[in-house]
């Protein structure tokens, strides 16, 4: 067994019922990032990451009972700086000739490099490349579970729809570079505004949604100032303001739709009294005169 231990071409060790590694190759040391000497002093239980110690506890306790023979999973393991990393791991029991188990044998094999590329593409997946806020995908897949998390913590949690007035205006008069210019500022004053207090998301277009841990008093006009500076954009100041909504769980619903709903109809209000007060929308600057202020149209 030592021979065949030492000459394979994978990590392997013997793991007695009770954890401890019994003997290990040197390519299991490698894959562990221990020596061999270190391992064989410890048990698998001591270098897990308690989230995954659960579920391998539970695999090893079906082999025990004989519900399986092997089992597989992706595993956390801890290195020799208490630096967690990812493998695959591979475990069989094996079995005298009276039935009674022997020992385990696992095969392990370092998968880090493949996990951090997968976290790398999710994370592509999930940010919006124009403004490097989480996206929509983000939102449908986290935001209830962000809630549900901030409402154990004790905190009230809400939630504003912002929409960027004008962009059609803009994309029209300059281009959709200057569209785009002005989404990504909204999107990093967004950011800049609830750092401290929650997440801004770009929903898609020229819609955003901030999900705050607790609602704040006078936090649409602080919204609406911020956001209220042109934007520089190739000796153009070009204009940029918002309408937003917001709504907060129990008197708006318990539920994130509840919550999008009742905010989305506070937004779209507010959009249509801008218009109604401001049918021109936005002023855009003339051709020729690069100086020239883009200003909105309304004073809020």
């Amino acid at each position: 067994m030592d021979s065949v231990l030492d000459h394979a071409p994978v990590g392997v060790g013997i793991v007695g019922l009770d954890g401890r590694f019994l003997k290990v190759n040197n390519q299991l040391a490698a894959e562990l990032r221990r020596s061999a000497g270190a391992l064989e002093r410890l048990r698998f239980q001591d270098i897990t990451d308690l989230r995954d110690l659960d579920p391998d506890m539970e695999n090893v306790e079906r082999l025990l009972r004989g519900d399986a023979d092997s089992y597989s999973m992706e595993k956390r393991f801890f290195d020799g700086a208490d630096e967690p990393f990812w493998t695959q791991l591979r475990v069989s029991l094996v079995r005298g000739s009276s039935g009674a188990p022997l020992h385990f044998l696992s095969v392990v094999e370092d998968i880090s490099l493949r996990k951090a590329q997968e976290q790398d593409m999710l994370n592509l997946a999930l940010r919006d490349p124009l403004t490097g806020l989480p996206n929509r995908h983000w939102f449908d897949r986290e935001a209830e579970a962000l809630f549900r998390r901030w409402r154990r913590e004790g905190c009230s949690g809400a939630l504003t729809v912002v929409d960027v007035n004008g962009l059609k205006e803009v994309n029209d008069r300059w281009g959709h570079a200057a569209g785009d210019t002005v989404i990504a500022q909204a999107g990093q004053r967004l950011a800049a505004a609830v750092r401290k207090h929650g997440i801004a998301a770009r929903l898609g277009g020229d819609e955003f949604v901030l999900l705050l841990k607790t609602h704040l008093q006078q936090f649409g006009a602080v919204l609406r100032w911020l956001l209220g500076r042109p934007v520089p954009w190739q000796g153009v100041q070009l204009p940029c303001s918002i309408s937003a909504g917001s709504a907060v769980p129990g008197a708006d619903g318990g539920t994130l739709a509840q919550l999008m709903a009742a905010a989305d109809a506070r937004m779209y209000e507010d959009k249509r009294q801008f218009y109604a007060r401001f049918p021109e929308g936005v002023r855009l600057p003339r051709c020729g005169a690069p100086q020239a202020a883009a200003q909105p149209v309304h004073g809020r």
